[in-house]
């Protein structure tokens, strides 16, 4: 594909000024359009928002590190473009969509299916499978990681509480002389709250009330808090 054939008019033209309809992507810095050029070869163009200097700063990296990058699993930089209206970049077009798209627009329903009919230890190493038989600890691994890849730090568990729950899934095993201190220790007391009292006081009252929070995402925040409680007595 020879990028040099067209000009900035052409694209302009074919893309109707970088139409709306023809959008296909969108970032914090930039959008990207799909475009068809006159060999019939389908082309992204990424237009980066020329207001910000910081912006310039990310087109030139972007040049000098994909630019000289070939790779066939990085998508190749055929050209570029300097215009007042924002810089473009050129780049090979994915048919087949963006990793995006496969993990949560294609895959959601065949997902969400799998939920529903409880075949979540379909999707546990095989290797795991073997050792691990109870459904409801995968489970709970499965919400803690859920948490754990929320988009705002604020609303993760901290790594101290990540260990614990994990700590609380591996089978403890039996002494014949328990250590009756070591037990009192792990009892809540009047002086010493009890962990999961804490943790919701901490970190529930303004994420479960966000309007930005799904239903889901509050049930399965409040799930979290119910794991903690069962395997924190």
């Amino acid at each position: 594909m020879n990028m040099a054939l067209h000009v900035y008019e052409d694209i302009m033209r074919m893309t109707e000024n970088l139409s709306e309809k023809y959008i296909i992507g969108c970032g914090a810095s930039s959008t990207v359009y799909k475009c068809v050029l006159k060999n019939c070869k389908p082309v992204a163009i990424k237009k980066l928002y020329s207001h910000n200097p910081q912006y310039l700063k990310e087109f030139e990296t972007e040049l000098e590190t994909v630019g000289s990058i070939k790779h066939r699993n990085l998508v190749c930089l055929q050209g570029y473009s300097l215009s007042p209206s924002g810089h473009l970049l050129f780049y090979d077009y994915m048919e087949n969509g963006s990793l995006w798209d496969l993990l949560h627009v294609l895959h959601m329903l065949q997902i969400l299916t799998k939920a529903a009919n409880n075949a979540v230890m379909e999707t546990v190493d095989p290797e795991i499978t073997g050792t691990c038989k109870d459904l409801a600890d995968v489970k709970k691994v499965f919400q803690l990681a859920l948490l754990c890849s929320k988009r705002q730090p604020a609303e993760r568990p901290t790594m101290h509480e990540v260990a614990r729950v994990l700590e609380s899934l591996i089978p403890v095993a039996e002494t014949k002389q328990p250590n009756p201190t070591l037990s009192l220790a792990l009892l809540p007391s009047a002086k010493v709250p009890c962990y999961m009292d804490e943790y919701v006081n901490l970190k529930t009252p303004h994420l479960v009330n966000c309007s930005s929070m799904s239903t889901s995402d509050a049930q399965l925040f409040l799930k979290f808090g119910e794991v903690i409680s069962q395997n924190s007595g």
